[in-house]
């Protein structure tokens, strides 16, 4: 986006219809003008592979944590899982220090799913970044920040007086050596049955050693996808899943995404391992296939129904689901569409 874009929605009288009008009418609106078909995501566009795998829980799970797609995995043996890793900036550009992001689609999950138009379809998504809070509390926020970066060209100003806001993006430009071995979070809550809210975190349990031939991140700027490939081509790679359950109100907020929940008021507990196959992420077809793919928080049984502002307004304005982003509309504000 360039210059001064009018009429827009107020951000404080109507953030959702604000956000739609810059994500979708003008980002994806001309990217259709120019021809893209599909149209590229806005956010996460730099992909470094997608890898087909299992999600399993063990025997022993207690029954109250068998709840939607856990109670599917443990009545089937396991669900099959694809999962997309990827970056926060465009494919040109290194991805060093860029906000990795991670995708798992759930297949076999049988029940009524919260999107009408998709409300037979048998999928579950999770959506996680490599960092365990989001740069803005709620979709006002994420109106004004996006209003500031992307429309009026004062994102520096903005940042100048919400300093917990820059912090945070500052702390997100974190180097991993590998998607397989960075730890991965919701950072936004779900409903996970009753009354209950958690947040999912993602810990790598192994995987077989890169490449010691590869040259460093900071001089192949696809580094990730080519250490994913050599990994998973060597053998198979794992992560458990575990929940956080919301303990406290008070210091456990739905809708004050950039609090942390903090470990100490309520540990996360493991509920299932995420197993990736051996398998080239370069075979014929695989990568257009896990670009195919859509991700979104609303693919969802509704027991684990998002649970804050930022992805209310996210049901608006991505729908159509066209797109991927794992914990709202876009986790790093120096890449914004149309100025990446």
């Amino acid at each position: 986006m360039s210059g001064p874009v009018e009429p827009l929605p107020d951000c404080a009288d109507d953030p959702t219809g604000a956000l739609r009008a810059m994500f979708v009418d003008l980002v994806q609106g001309r990217r259709i003008a120019q021809g893209q078909e599909p149209a590229l995501r806005p956010v996460f566009l730099k992909a470094h592979g997608s890898a087909r795998g299992v999600l399993t829980v063990d025997a022993d799970l207690p029954d109250e944590l068998r709840v939607g797609f856990l109670a599917a995995a443990g009545a089937q043996g396991g669900l099959t899982a694809w999962v997309r890793f990827s970056s926060d900036t465009v494919p040109s550009r290194s991805d060093l220090r860029t906000t990795l992001g991670v995708g798992i689609k759930l297949f076999g999950v049988p029940g009524a799913k919260l999107l009408p138009d998709e409300s037979a379809a048998d999928t579950q998504d999770l959506l996680l970044q490599n960092h365990d809070v989001f740069f803005v509390d709620t979709a006002r926020d994420m109106c004004a920040i996006t209003r500031a970066g992307a429309v009026d060209n004062v994102l520096q100003a903005y940042l100048d007086s919400h300093p917990v806001t820059r912090t945070v993006l500052q702390d997100m430009a974190t180097a991993e050596a590998s998607t397989l071995t960075a730890t991965y979070w919701s950072v936004l809550p779900y409903g996970f049955g009753g009354e209950r809210h958690v947040k999912y975190k993602l810990v790598p349990a192994g995987c077989p050693d890169g490449d010691p031939q590869a040259a460093p991140p900071d001089e192949d700027p696809s580094f990730l996808r080519s250490d994913l490939r050599h990994r998973l081509a060597a053998g198979e790679a794992a992560f458990d899943l575990f929940v956080q359950v919301r303990a406290d109100p008070e210091r456990m907020p739905l809708d004050r995404a950039t609090v942390r929940w903090e470990e100490a008021e309520s540990a996360p507990v493991r509920v299932a391992r995420l197993t990736l196959h051996q398998q080239d992420t370069e075979a014929r077809g695989q990568p257009a296939y896990g670009e195919n793919l859509a991700f979104n928080p609303w693919h969802s049984l509704p027991v684990h129904r998002p649970a804050d502002s930022i992805a209310e307004a996210r049901r608006e304005v991505a729908e159509p689901p066209d797109e991927e982003v794992s914990t709202g509309f876009i986790t790093k504000i120096s890449r914004f569409p149309g100025r990446a």
